[in-house]
């Protein structure tokens, strides 16, 4: 079987068992990069040709995150051709993952006032539909923790202003409901009723706003803002979940929130938000009360 069908069958495969079409585009992308890279029949796959994979990333500088998402999906893309026999030896065990930074510190977080400083800034934006645009995405995603691709895609019916809630389409088409920030209410309504299409309620020329433009856009107003700007969009989502952690709300509920499948993947990502939290415990343990001496 050649290499095109292959990754045809891989793809329809992972359609089938309800995967986002930004996951099968993702694997698609890095199944064509490991083909230019070994530059042989997907069927013939073995360690060696992993291993000159992962030589190609370093020399490339590709981060953790980028490494550990192209093995993962290596180990599926095996996985897959072991299960339609159309190779012999399945080997995804073998492919370790690199091992991830452990320095918290390393890492920068937007505390609860930097959020607040920059709602405020973008509020006070001048009045247009660029500017607003970007204002209601950006506080959309810090105040109810959405991924980016879920705000990019709503469309008017999915806002209930009645209940102050939003209907979210997450991965693998699972729906939630996340609650609206009231202080944006007014202004979301307005900008349906001016800009919002059919298909969706944020578009740039008739087209669903991209991913990149939202960005570039954070970037630019972080600077503005006065804020760290290595902030990503992504980061927006953390702080919304360390902020409701951080004020008692459980694991389980960020997780709803969020839409995670297992509480196990809102635990590693959002546990460690509140040092204080986490060691609030040790002060109930008597040896803690103890004074140097006695």
């Amino acid at each position: 079987m050649e290499n095109k069908e292959i990754l045809k069958n891989f793809k329809e495969t992972y359609r089938l068992n309800d995967k986002s079409e930004k996951t099968i585009e993702a694997y698609e992308r890095i199944v064509n990069q490991l083909e230019k890279v070994i530059n042989k029949n997907f069927s013939d796959l073995n360690m060696l040709d992993v291993n000159k994979f992962k030589s190609y990333m370093k020399d490339k500088d590709y981060s953790y995150n980028t490494i550990a998402q192209y093995l993962m999906c290596l180990r599926s893309f095996i996985k897959f051709m072991k299960k339609y026999n159309i190779m012999d030896n399945d080997f995804s065990k073998d492919i370790e993952l690199p091992n991830k930074p452990r320095n918290i510190e390393e890492k920068k977080y937007m505390s609860v006032e930097e959020q607040l400083k920059f709602i405020k800034f973008l509020n006070n934006l001048t009045k247009n539909k660029t500017n607003t645009t970007h204002k209601l995405i950006l506080t959309l995603i810090l105040t109810t923790g959405a991924r980016k691709t879920e705000i990019l895609k709503l469309k008017s019916t999915d806002i209930n202003f009645e209940n102050d809630a939003i209907l979210l389409n997450g991965k693998g088409n699972k729906q939630r409901y996340v609650a609206l920030y009231p202080p944006i209410k007014d202004d979301l309504k307005e900008y349906i009723d001016k800009y919002s299409t059919e298909n969706f309620i944020f578009t740039y020329s008739g087209k669903q706003i991209s991913a990149p433009t939202i960005n570039k856009a954070l970037k630019r107003l972080l600077k503005n803002a006065e804020l760290y700007n290595g902030y990503t969009v992504h980061d927006l989502r953390h702080a919304c979940a360390s902020a409701m952690y951080n004020n008692g709300a459980t694991l389980e509920e960020i997780k709803m929130a969020l839409g995670h499948e297992n509480i196990s993947t809102t635990e590693k990502v959002y546990v460690h938000f509140n040092q204080k939290k986490q060691m609030s415990g040790f002060a109930k343990n008597p040896l803690f009360k103890e004074k140097k001496g006695d």
